[in-house]
């Protein structure tokens, strides 16, 4: 995924070594930090907002990048 950017959403699911307790779960942050091991996110979810997690690119299903977050309001 070429489009992984400070600033932008991913949505991600847990690895199984994390025991979630529903693995089809989807999580949502926003990336922090993005090295070639891992990506650093900042928890959006309900409950978990300012989470700070580290995940793999793997676990990543789907990438929203800045600009489409920025709607504008009407």
């Amino acid at each position: 995924m070429d489009n992984l950017e400070v600033g932008s959403i991913v949505t991600y699911r847990l690895l199984p070594r994390h025991l979630p307790r529903d693995p089809a779960r989807l999580w949502r942050g926003e990336i922090t930090k993005v090295t070639p091991e891992l990506i650093y996110v900042t928890s959006l979810e309900p409950g978990y907002e300012g989470q700070e997690e580290d995940i793999l690119v793997e676990q990543v299903i789907s990438v929203q990048d800045q600009e489409s977050k920025l709607s504008p309001i009407v």
